[in-house]
């Protein structure tokens, strides 16, 4: 059964059209925050070694895959993760990337850990006796700073000046 024209326009002539507006306001203000986060947030990409046996004589040498070892600059930071035993619990140690050299099959990264940060600390013998018997850990290098909307557009093969991103199978 067909509705005669002059109801319809009848109809819409007494709908105000509130909902619809604060349904549409609610819609942009979700697209507003949105965008200001994909723009202005922020998230690290880390490149990451192995887990090794990390043995440390003022400074930690560590390999990383030639792929990882590509984005590795001196004076990066570093963050040095000791697994347990012999610690009681893991641990993160700070650190700074201070030399790379070239090895057959990756890069090799000279790693200072700051002990200034755990030399007041309780498990500061601990971690010391750690590393003179050798513990397994990995090391994780910040190599960049990223926004979501420059990953986008770096997956998307859209920004000139970086690489587009390739994902192993």
């Amino acid at each position: 059964m067909a509705v005669p024209f002059a109801q319809t326009s009848r109809s819409l002539k007494a709908d105000r059209g509130i909902a619809s507006l604060v349904f549409l306001a609610m819609v942009s203000l979700l697209l507003i925050v949105w965008l200001v986060w994909a723009f202005t947030a922020n998230f690290s990409v880390y490149a990451v070694s192995d887990t090794t046996q990390i043995r440390l004589d003022d400074t930690i040498t560590v390999l990383f895959s030639a792929d990882a070892g590509q984005e590795l600059r001196n004076g990066q930071k570093a963050l040095v993760y000791l697994d347990a035993p012999p610690l009681t619990e893991p641990f993160i140690l700070p650190g700074q990337v201070i030399g790379l050299e070239s090895a057959p099959n990756g890069v090799r990264a000279k790693i200072a850990p700051d002990l200034r940060q755990i030399e007041a600390g309780p498990m500061y013998a601990e971690i010391l006796n750690a590393f003179s018997q050798s513990v397994s850990g990995h090391i994780e290098v910040e190599t960049e700073t990223l926004s979501p909307a420059s990953l986008v557009l770096r997956s998307a093969g859209l920004n000139a000046d970086t690489a587009p991103l390739v994902s192993n199978p």
